[in-house]
């Protein structure tokens, strides 16, 4: 490839949400390392990342810690859960011996320091322990009025589970105390709904919106308005997390409607 060019005067693919009625993220929005299967309930409404502008590089990250059709699930025996100061910086699934893989990494995390820690969470999946719920609350900052990005930094603030075997939740909570040293300015906390997972579906992967330091070095903004970069910890890369659910019995038939006919049918529709 030499050169690459895209037109700016294209009219968008989709219309305009002026209802606020948000279009589905499965053809909306940009996924690694490919786009979920059908089969696979995104739980879009409980998914705070909708709220966020998508004109930058942020594209949207699944794993499917309970591998093709959950068949990972009874492997499944601990998560590890990776603060860093006052963010949520990485999760780890780990798997028993008899597994074909020992770890699956969803944004591995990067931090190191004084204030990193790993917190785990024990599931006997080999006994028919199975997580029922996942929910993350964001805190994202707001900067000045002139930057092209007014909520240009955020984190995942706080991490909730919940296993068939543990109904009440466990949650992952970075140090309290460092609350205290978030960024001066306005800061908006945004709690995300529980998914509801409904009967005989199974929770089997989770979905989050990545954002690397890179996307806010090459931000319109002002300097002044990366200050508090340094004081957090450039290495975070979750913004937002979904949960994946899907119905284990079901026949896959292969006769799914592609992405490249949805997007035709609502252009045309």
């Amino acid at each position: 490839m030499v050169s690459l060019a895209v037109p700016s005067n294209l009219n968008p693919l989709f219309p305009s949400d002026s209802r606020g009625e948000h279009l589905p993220l499965r053809t909306t929005g940009l996924w690694y390392p490919d786009i979920p299967a059908p089969s696979h309930h995104l739980h879009d409404g409980t998914f705070s990342g909708r709220q966020i502008p998508l004109h930058e590089y942020r594209p949207l990250v699944h794993i499917m810690f309970g591998g093709l059709k959950g068949h990972m699930l009874e492997y499944l025996t601990r998560i590890s859960v990776t603060v860093s100061k006052t963010a949520i910086v990485g999760i780890d699934f780990f798997y028993n011996d008899d597994a074909p893989v020992k770890c699956l990494q969803a944004c591995p995390a990067t931090a190191t320091g004084d204030y990193t820690t790993r917190i785990p969470f024990p599931i006997d999946g080999p006994a028919g322990e199975r997580l029922t719920g996942i929910q993350a609350d964001t805190g994202v900052f707001a900067s000045a009025h002139d930057c092209s990005n007014p909520y240009n930094y955020g984190a995942i603030t706080s991490l909730k589970v919940t296993t068939n075997f543990k109904p009440v939740p466990f949650t992952f909570q970075p140090s309290a105390i460092l609350q205290l040293r978030l960024p001066v300015g306005p800061y908006i906390r945004q709690r995300s709904r529980k998914a509801e997972i409904a009967p005989g579906m199974t929770l089997t992967g989770i979905y989050f919106m990545h954002v690397g330091s890179h996307s806010m070095e090459n931000s319109l903004c002002p300097p002044t308005d990366l200050f508090y970069v340094d004081d957090q910890d450039p290495k975070f890369g979750m913004l937002s997390m979904g949960c994946i659910s899907e119905d284990l019995t079901a026949i896959e038939d292969g006769l799914h409607q592609s992405l490249e006919d949805e997007i035709t049918c609502r252009i045309s529709g």
